[in-house]
């Protein structure tokens, strides 16, 4: 499985990415931009934005960290404590 190295299981992959996605959507909304809006300002699709906020397809780093700077948060706050909180839930 690429990308999963760095998890104890794949379950946690997956739980990990659509938390990502969770707090971007949550940022993104917060700032009123609409997901139409936030794919135009990326140059990507909507459904590629929508993808990236259910977890159900990788963001690539360049791509987070547009998307962080484009809704004006930083990385580190989408990502703080995000695998940490997951394995203290388990």
């Amino acid at each position: 499985m690429r990308g999963t190295k760095e998890f104890s299981n794949y379950n946690e992959y997956i739980e990990v990415k659509k938390e990502v996605g969770r707090r971007l959507r949550l940022a993104r909304k917060m700032k009123n931009i609409s997901v139409v809006e936030m794919g135009a300002m990326m140059n990507v699709s909507y459904q590629a934005v929508r993808k990236y906020e259910i977890g159900s397809t990788d963001i690539p780093i360049s791509r987070f960290v547009q998307y962080c700077t484009k809704i004006g948060v930083s990385p580190e706050q989408i990502m703080t404590d995000i695998v940490v909180n997951y394995r203290d839930a388990q």
